[in-house]
């Protein structure tokens, strides 16, 4: 019993000791062991925890991911960081799909649109990031570069080189909670129809033939606010702000005509030309050029016969 209690007091004293080593070496250095990063001691290599190798010592674990199913933009964009990434490093990064039947690495670079969002459960909002929008995320090991479109995903490739790898070097390494999120900038800023945010409305459609122009509308609106309107059947519709691509025709033949009524935009056409030529035209006329700010008013009209006469109301 007296071996054990001795042995006991041993150790508590020992611990004691170390205790009062490292309170007194953190006064006398002013060190704060909350800030200090944590890292480990590998060989003569300090590895922390807190970084990402891309690549060391011309090597690299990484392989560039890409969609099994994309054979354009964003496979061109993979296959430059990989070889952009080969150049500076003077390592062999590996390139693959995401196939289900390729293996899954533990350091990989994901590249667009692919199947690892889901495995990985890594959400990307590409309405939010616009078409030329993108986002850099590391999780974990992988590092995602994903665009609101092919388009936004290359900018996401080239910011990355530029950020990371523009210089020859034989170590690599990025922040491992890094993040960088870059939105399209909208040619419009704010659309409003009666005071009301545009993002408030519904496109409403009361005959099936005119989805097509809903769509179009749809996507007109997004491309140039960034706002991604919902659409619905007029029957099934049950809000009270809405832009309705209407049946009824007016009066007179030949007409587009598009007004806002009661705090609504309705779009109507007798033309043959038909509702897509009718929502084509106040695109064209209201949209395409525009810029900055716009609050349709009540009591707004847009008209068209032919190509001949135009209405406007008011100026």
């Amino acid at each position: 019993m007296k071996k054990r209690l001795f042995a006991v007091f041993s150790a508590m004293s020992i611990v004691l000791c170390s205790v009062n080593i490292l309170i007194s070496c953190n006064e006398s250095t002013g060190l704060d062991n909350t800030e200090t990063s944590i890292s480990e001691v590998v060989g003569n290599e300090q590895v922390s925890n807190d970084i990402l190798t891309l690549a060391s010592n011309n090597t690299s674990d990484y392989y560039i991911v890409r969609s099994d199913m994309d054979d354009g933009v964003e496979k061109e964009a993979a296959v430059k960081l990989r070889n952009t990434l080969d150049e500076k490093t003077g390592a062999s990064f590996g390139i693959t799909t995401d196939w289900e039947k390729n293996e899954v690495y533990e350091c990989e670079i994901i590249v667009g649109s692919t199947e690892r969002e889901k495995t990985e459960n890594v959400e990307i909002d590409r309405i939010a990031l616009g078409k030329n929008g993108f986002i850099i995320k590391a999780v974990d090991k992988k590092i995602f570069i994903c665009g609101g479109s092919d388009e936004g995903t290359v900018l996401g490739v080239n910011y990355f080189i530029d950020t990371f790898a523009s210089d020859e070097t034989s170590t690599l390494t990025i922040p491992a909670n890094y993040e960088y999120v870059q939105y399209q900038e909208y040619d419009i800023k704010s659309l409003t129809i009666c005071g009301n945010d545009i993002s408030q409305y519904t496109i409403v459609y009361d005959n099936d033939n005119f989805k097509e122009s809903a769509e179009l509308l749809q996507s007109s609106v997004y491309e140039k606010t960034g706002k991604m309107l919902n659409i619905s059947e007029k029957d099934a519709f049950g809000g009270d702000k809405s832009i309705l691509i209407s049946s009824d025709s007016p009066e007179k033949n030949g007409v587009h005509y598009v007004t806002v009524k009661d705090g609504s935009l309705i779009f109507s056409t007798s033309a043959e030309t038909g509702m897509t030529a009718c929502v084509s035209a106040f695109i064209s006329e209201y949209m395409s050029d525009a810029f900055g700010s716009y609050n349709i008013s009540e009591g707004f009209i847009y008209a068209t016969l032919g190509d001949y006469i135009t209405i406007k109301a008011p100026k």
